[in-house]
């Protein structure tokens, strides 16, 4: 399911996606969207960025890989990734406080200084980790210091451009919906006591929710992609979740 929500989530975009495949991907875009794109790293996304006013890395997204990369070794030697994750917090704490002060941008000599900490300590976790020995090829610290040096215009793009959110939370479902279904289920997005269900479909199917994404039905095993499939080609319609 491919999810593009305005800022005030006033408009939601949906479009069942038949694979991750990044022709699929980017094909669910709706030609007519020129804004920015605040994405969780996919790569098949930079395809659109010629028409795109610019791409926004998830912060929640890149956290989350830092935090993961913490709890890795030897020692303390990816104590770079924890610098990530207090850094970019830090550059969310300082936008907020230029919006609240109605600026439009942060200081020069402030986003300087944190942009620095950020490319030190990248660099730190490239360094570290070229030549670390792991099980199965090079060590896990590496792949995201390399990551984070790539796509550091995206990842701050959020300092430069105050209209744009630092993560993607607001396209995350938000609480657990039922919905309607004769054996196979209808892809949907829920927003408050809302959801989007097929016309003309009886029953009702839990459906499994982890970490904010819709992951599955519970009943019958259905998995969202081979659901999504069967689906797609039926209307839509929305009512309220019980």
């Amino acid at each position: 399911m491919l999810v593009i929500r305005t800022p005030d989530e006033r408009l939601t975009w949906l479009q069942a996606l038949g694979s991750r495949r990044k022709e699929d991907v980017t094909a669910g875009v709706p030609p007519l969207f020129t804004g920015f794109l605040i994405t969780d790293g996919y790569k098949a996304y930079q395809r659109l960025l010629p028409r795109l006013a610019g791409i926004q890395q998830c912060c929640a997204h890149v956290i989350r890989r830092c935090r993961a990369v913490t709890k890795l070794g030897p020692g303390s030697l990816q104590s770079w990734a924890a610098d990530v994750i207090s850094i970019l917090r830090e550059a969310h704490q300082a936008v907020e406080q230029a919006r609240a002060r109605g600026d439009t941008a942060l200081g020069p000599e402030m986003l300087d200084k944190l942009r620095h900490r950020y490319d030190e300590a990248a660099a730190f976790g490239i360094t570290h980790n070229r030549l670390r020995d792991w099980h199965d090829g090079n060590h896990p610290g590496y792949a995201p210091s390399c990551w984070l040096q790539e796509y550091k215009e995206q990842v701050w793009l959020f300092n430069r451009e105050f209209a744009v959110e630092w993560t993607s939370n607001k396209a995350v479902i938000r609480s657990p919906m039922r919905v309607r279904a004769a054996g196979v289920s209808r892809p949907w997005f829920a927003r408050g006591r809302k959801c989007l269900t097929g016309r003309g479909f009886a029953g009702e199917v839990p459906v499994s929710v982890r970490g904010g994404y819709l992951v599955g039905w519970r009943d019958g095993g259905r998995r969202v992609i081979p659901a999504s499939r069967s689906a797609r080609a039926s209307s839509w319609a929305c009512s309220p979740a019980s």
